[in-house]
């Protein structure tokens, strides 16, 4: 009795310590697999920074260009109504002189 009593504690005990290698080795294989995983998400994390840093100065660098041109529309917006006002008191004074030339030929004549 005491021999099988033995026998069912050595098989009792075979198939824990099987359990325990089982359970070890999915252990181990899936440890692997989320390492993997991991790895992949680093890289794929990495790309994406890569991609935004890019983009960023490319953003970076469109701002400043229409900052820029912004200040030459401001500039040419200054220059276009300095002119006009120009314009405009060139004209003005045309029509002076226009006029007076008319006074003066009609008192000539």
């Amino acid at each position: 009795m005491e021999d099988t009593n033995q026998k069912t504690i050595t098989y009792i005990g075979a198939v824990i310590i099987a359990l325990l290698l089982l359970g070890l080795v999915f252990t181990i294989v899936r440890h692997n697999r989320t390492r993997n995983n991991l790895n992949t998400e680093k890289l794929n994390s990495e790309r994406l920074f890569s991609e935004k840093s890019t983009i960023q100065s490319e953003l970076d660098k469109l701002k400043n260009d229409i900052s820029i041109l912004k200040e030459r529309s401001d500039a040419n917006v200054k220059l276009l109504s300095d002119t006009e006002g120009k314009l405009s008191d060139t004209e003005r004074r045309m029509r002076a002189l226009s006029g007076q030339t008319d006074r003066s030929y009609v008192l000539e004549g």
